[in-house]
Formats: structure tokens, sequence, C-alpha cells
């Protein structure tokens, strides 16, 4: 089984604010939707309420020991409920080869020592952020690297990379 991250960052790191995303970029969302379409995603209840739905082709894991049955839609049809990282593994493990951690930032550390790939986006801004996605010391390399002008949909200039760990 492998594993990549998916996030999107500010120019700071940071991922959210107040369980929201703080910016609208289409271009980033569906780089993430063709990233991650039939593969698992495993995310934690907090990224799970944001979201707020099961996202189409692919399964979500939702990775809470807190969560409740029937809580907040859980479990639903491609919506599974994970109590701790061994078990979200197992799950993802049966639902291909590859598995996607989609946040927020306990999860990405929870599974930082275990992916290999990191897809990150940055976009070029600054947003009062309360939660941060923390680009590990070991060492990546950029593997891939492709810019992204604004335009009438797309407000900011953005950065996709993606990183294979050395």
């Amino acid at each position: 089984m492998k594993f990549s991250i998916i996030v999107a960052t500010d120019r700071n790191g940071g991922i959210g604010h107040n369980n929201k995303i703080p910016w609208h970029q289409p271009a980033d969302l569906k780089r993430f939707r063709e990233l991650t379409m039939n593969h698992p995603l495993i995310l934690g209840r907090k990224t799970w309420e944001s979201i707020g739905r099961p996202l189409p082709g692919r399964t979500m894991i939702v990775l809470s020991a807190t969560a409740v049955h029937g809580e907040r839609g859980l479990p639903q049809s491609g919506v599974l409920l994970a109590r701790d990282i061994k078990q979200a593994i197992e799950m993802a493990s049966q639902c291909g080869e590859r598995a996607f951690i989609a946040g927020g930032e306990q999860i990405y550390s929870l599974f930082m020592n275990r992916v290999d790939r990191i897809y990150l986006t940055i976009i070029d801004g600054d947003f009062a952020c309360d939660r941060f996605f923390h680009l590990p010391t070991d060492k990546w390399e950029i593997c891939e690297q492709a810019f992204s002008n604004p335009d009438e949909k797309n407000p900011l200039p953005m950065q996709f990379l993606e990183l294979r760990r050395v």
C-alpha cells in the first residue's frame, strides 16, 4: 500500500481557518479531483465535516476515535469510519494500491512517515489560517512543477508541485 499527501497551502503553509478553506481556486479543486479519482481518501472528522458529503468516485475513510455512527452522516455510502490509523490503513488497502491523505493538520502529521509522495499546491497569498501543513524536513525532491496564472475563475497564482521522498 502506498500513500500520498494531497494538500493546498498559502505561502505560509496555512491550510484552513475555522474548519474552512480560506480561498476558492477551481483549478486546484480540479487537480484534486483528477489526482484522487478512483483512489481512497483518508481524512479526519473535521475535514469530513467541512466537505460535508461523499465525493464521487472515491471511498472516503474518516479517521476519528470520537465520531459516532450516525453522526453527521457517518457512515454512509462511500464513507467508512476508522477508529485508528491501523484500521484506516486496512480499509484503504481493500480499496486499491494507493490512498491519498486529504487532511487535516493532525492526519497529515499522523501519516507523514508513511507517504512517498506529496502533491502540494501553493496558493500565492497570505490568509488568516489556524491550521497548517508542515513540510517535512527529511529529503524530498521535486518530480513535477507547474505554475498557474490568475484568471477570471482563479484570482491568485498557484504553483503545483509533486514531491517524491528520496
